[in-house]
């Protein structure tokens, strides 16, 4: 070997190994931040440095900002609306927009809001609420929740019940975590673009101006021209450049500079994660020169606010916040609304047909108050009106209105007014006041007001006179009803009897010198400033009472009526007396409230530690067996300390899921049993009843026998006419076929201590669903044995297979169309010997004669679900109580000669012993074939034996 390559071969061997590693190339020579896999997920950023993007705030304030400015209503379940709610203000001391804009805010940027309850209603309903950070609520494996004060993860500072939380989930992706990578790009970019803006162009560069190096050494290069250099342009200046070097300028212009193609498309990004238009962040996607503004607010409110809306929504009505039958529901008629044409159009066409009732309720979508001419009382500032109806109704959320019978919804008594009040015992006769208009009542905590024309009767004469509202009394009826500015007056004749002396006597005694009036249901009361006027109400009767003594402020008394004997001359007392009634009433109303909300009203308990949908578990980034991971522990360690703050990540939510994992399922195996999941029971598969569908049904109710009149014979009924000769009479004959029901029955034994035990499902509903599948399944065995008693001369396939079955069948097909009078046979059930066989008719290529999908120049085709064969127009059924043996037959029928009958199945649970518990089935059936020439065997075996 040549001796000057077996020295440098030793000292190639001697040499220090030589290798290219992750750590002699750093990764942002290639363009990446690490060398992780540049398509993994990008770590969550913060809501700190998110927000200081442009893109991303303006993101924020439109979906956020918009809907958090909306009211919310509590809506109830006769769709009045609560005039009072505590989602008002949700936060004491917090305006509600800033709530509810920080709610959405959290869903937006965590995917997940928090509110604490911190107050609640006599009912046991929130009524204040703190909203939480939702980095403060750390939700465990176990379902608890643990809250911290200081609004960072760790130390559990609180521990609340699952009714002290009311816990929001966004149906979107976190934006912090969908639109991470977007983000960061927008961070990157401005952080470029601000450099350059600072005075450091890209790409400029020194050499050396006649191919030497002017400088001696590292230090001189940085003493005389860099240090000088980054100097200058700091200060915005250019430094001087010694004569041996050669300054390269780069040749970027202003707009590559400010990177405004790549921040627009980084802008783009975070628009589409945030479901917001581009043009609303500055970035121009269409030629469109024109929106109309609602389209454009109702787009918003669908695409992009819809699905945090009924979030809100939907949590918000559920029973742990608000009580059954009420909804929350955002009022959107402020966002959504138009020009005030199209808007007073749309106030048009709704009065028309019904949709709005008056002009009073149009001045309330405008926001504006009722008439002073139609209310009186009324003022500028007075809240905009609302009308409601007076019906009979039991809700948990409002005073409750009683009626018995027909007794009237509300009563109003009139005050006492010696003027107008008079009897004429000698005529029985009796004049009064009936009710003041322009003057207000009090009933349960609700004023009342009156005004000319608001009462409304068919005829005088029906108006009845009652005895403090009983209808038990009623003693006369109204001969005049005068309805005058100041109130309605009326005069009654008094019937003759005892009952109608009894009463005049009191009357003129002053005992019963007081009119009330009693109001028939569906009235309609228009709700201004917390008085209830009158609109439109039906006055069914005017009963005498004892003479009240009210003030101006209590001109009538309100009553619920109905009960004989309790009419509103016990309720008005003396005028002293009033304040602790009302005081009572209210009492009793929170006492009724309380009761029936034991029925299922109150409020019901929602666990805050349940996660909305599903939930992704990814691996460990890191592994210690020995088996390699997607990151390293420690270069993610040595990564973090040089500022890579995706490996930062990394290892703090490696160290927070270290701690959850220092117990393994192996320690705690007996405290982990089997768990039963009863929601989870596979019950028998229900029963299809293909014979039940195909030929025609009916129902019955026991077994007494029925006929059923069919045609017999037919001759002579029709021929040609011989001019003057008399046709002769034909021939025609009817017959009855007679039906018997038969009953079909079944019972098992339960034992009690199963049935006591119960489960969910209940173990007898489970056995009860399995004697409906046997009662289904007796009827289509019973079907199939009328068909298979059938006479007629059969059809013989056997041996037919692809295209000579299907040829055949269509031949069938065919001659029925010269059977006399057409082809009746339209009902065609199939056994599972010749089904199968039509499935699998093929041609000589392999391709299927009857295909599932796409038929091209077939007769026919088989359903999706192969349970039915489509040839032609002709539908054949599998029928799987017909089976599959060779004694098993095919049956094309007419189906209005083939019947059958059944009853509803009854249930019976017999309790005569102690040990057990006997739950029976119990129906009747039928069936019957009125004329056995409409049916067809059709035999697709060799032998029938």
């Amino acid at each position: 070997m040549d001796p000057l390559v077996q020295m440098a071969m030793e000292q190639a061997d001697s040499a220090p190994a030589f290798a290219v590693d992750a750590e002699s190339v750093p990764p942002e020579a290639y363009g990446l931040t690490s060398y992780a896999a540049p398509v993994t997920a990008v770590a969550r950023v913060g809501r700190r440095e998110a927000i200081q993007v442009a893109a991303v705030k303006r993101s924020r304030d439109l979906i956020a900002g918009s809907l958090g400015s909306l009211p919310l209503q509590v809506v109830r379940s006769d769709l009045r609306v609560e005039p009072t709610s505590w989602l008002h203000q949700p936060e004491r001391d917090v305006p509600r927009s800033v709530t509810m804009t920080r709610t959405i805010e959290d869903l937006l940027f965590e995917g997940i809001a928090w509110w604490k309850v911190t107050a609640f209603d006599w009912r046991g309903f929130p009524a204040q609420v703190r909203r939480l950070d939702p980095r403060s609520v750390d939700v465990q494996k176990d379902g608890r929740v643990h809250v911290t004060l200081d609004g960072h993860r760790g130390t559990a500072d609180e521990w609340p019940k699952d009714g002290e939380l009311i816990r929001f989930d966004s149906p979107n992706d976190p934006l912090l975590t969908a639109g991470a990578r977007a983000i960061r790009q927008c961070l990157l970019l401005d952080r470029a673009a601000q450099r350059y803006a600072d005075g450091a162009p890209p790409g400029d560069y020194f050499s050396a101006a006649d191919n030497t190096d002017p400088f001696d050494s590292e230090d001189e290069v940085r003493e005389l021209l860099l240090d000088p250099w980054h100097q200058a342009r700091q200060a915005r200046s250019t430094a001087w450049v010694p004569a041996g070097v050669s300054y390269h300028a780069s040749t970027f212009n202003p707009e590559q500079l400010e990177l405004a193609a790549q921040r627009q498309h980084a802008v783009l990004e975070i628009a589409r994660v945030a479901g917001v238009d581009p043009e609303e962040l500055g970035v121009s996607t269409t030629s469109r020169t024109y929106a109309n503004q609602f389209d454009r607010r109702k787009a918003f409110l669908d695409f992009t606010l819809g699905g945090y809306r009924a979030a809100i929504e939907d949590r918000l009505s559920m029973g742990d916040v608000t009580p059954r039958g009420s909804t929350v529901r955002y009022d959107l008629d402020a966002f959504l609304r138009t020009d005030p044409l199209a808007r007073y159009q749309a106030y048009k066409a709704g009065l028309e047909v019904g949709a709005i009732q008056d002009q009073g309720e149009v001045r309330a979508l405008e926001g504006k108050p009722a008439p002073t001419t139609t209310v009186p009382g009324s003022t500028s500032g007075s809240a905009p009106a609302q009308e409601t109806t007076v019906t009979p109704s039991m809700s948990a959320t409002e005073p409750l209105t009683i009626t018995f019978d027909s007794g009237p919804a509300v009563v109003l008594d009139a005050p006492p007014a010696a003027e107008s009040f008079s009897v004429d015992a000698e005529r029985r006769v009796i004049r009064g006041l009936a009710v003041p208009y322009g003057k207000t009542g009090i009933s349960n905590g609700q004023r009342f007001q009156f005004t000319q024309g608001s009462l409304k009767f068919a005829e005088t004469k029906r108006v009845k006179l009652w005895v403090q509202h009983d209808k038990n009394q009623a003693i006369g009826f109204a001969t005049r009803l005068e309805d005058r500015a100041d109130g309605l007056y009326a005069e009654f004749q008094v019937a003759r009897g005892a009952e109608g002396d009894r009463a005049l006597q009191l009357a003129e005694d002053g005992v019963l010198d007081g009119l009330s009036i009693g109001l028939g249901r569906g009235g309609r009361f228009r709700d201004q400033g917390g008085v209830q006027f009158a609109v439109d109400v039906p006055l069914m009767e005017i009963s005498l009472t004892p003479a009240p003594s009210f003030d101006d402020a209590r001109t009538g008394t309100f009553e619920n009526a109905g009960q004989p004997g309790q009419g509103s001359g016990q309720g008005a007392g003396q005028g002293g007396e009033a304040p602790r009634f009302e005081g009572l009433a209210t009492e009793i109303r929170k006492a009724m409230f309380q009761g029936f909300s034991d029925f299922g009203g109150g409020r019901e308990q929602v666990s805050a530690g349940h996660s909305a949908g599903f939930e992704v578990e990814e691996p460990s980034p890191y592994r210690f067996d020995g088996t390699r991971a997607e990151h390293s522990f420690v270069a993610d360690m040595r990564a973090a300390q040089q500022g890579d703050g995706e490996a930062r990540q990394r290892l703090e939510t490696f160290g927070e899921e270290f701690e959850r994992f220092a117990v393994t399922t192996g320690n705690v195996s007996s405290l982990n049993p089997t768990k039963t999941r009863p929601d989870l029971y596979v019950p028998n598969l229900q029963y299809s009843r293909p014979l039940w569908d195909s030929v025609s049904t009916g129902s019955i109710e026991d077994q007494t026998p029925f006929t059923v009149p069919k045609f017999a014979a037919a001759t002579g009924l029709v021929g040609a006419h011989t001019q003057g000769t008399e046709p002769t009479p034909g021939s025609f004959s009817a017959t009855v076929q007679t039906i018997t029901p038969g009953a079909t029955s079944g019972k098992i034994e339960i034992n009690r201590e199963v049935l006591d035990q119960g489960g969910s499902p209940q173990a007898d509903q489970i056995i009860w669903g399995e004697m409906l599948n046997a009662w289904y399944e007796a009827i289509e065995a019973k079907i199939a044995t009328a068909l298979a008693a059938v006479a007629t001369a059969e059809l013989n396939l056997a041996g037919a297979t692809d295209a000579a079955l299907v040829d055949a069948l269509t031949g069938y097909f065919a001659g029925l169309q010269f059977v006399r009078g057409g082809n009746r046979f339209t009902g065609f059930v199939s056994d599972g010997n010749l089904f199968p066989a039509l499935v699998a008719a093929s041609d000589t290529a392999g391709r299927k004669l009857l295909p599932v999908l796409g038929p091209t120049n077939a007769q026919g085709s088989v359903s999706g679900g192969f349970d039915r064969v489509q040839l032609g127009t002709q539908t054949i059924r599998a029928a799987w109580a017909l089976g599959t043996g060779n004694d098993k037959k095919s049956y094309s029928f007419v189906p209005a000669s083939v019947w059958a009958w059944a009853s509803a199945p009854r249930k019976f649970v017999f309790e005569y012993q102690v040990k057990s518990v006997d739950m029976a089935i119990w129906g009747y059936s039928a069936t019957a074939i009125l004329r056995d020439s409409d049916v067809k065997p059709i035999d697709y075996t060799t032998a029938d034996a």
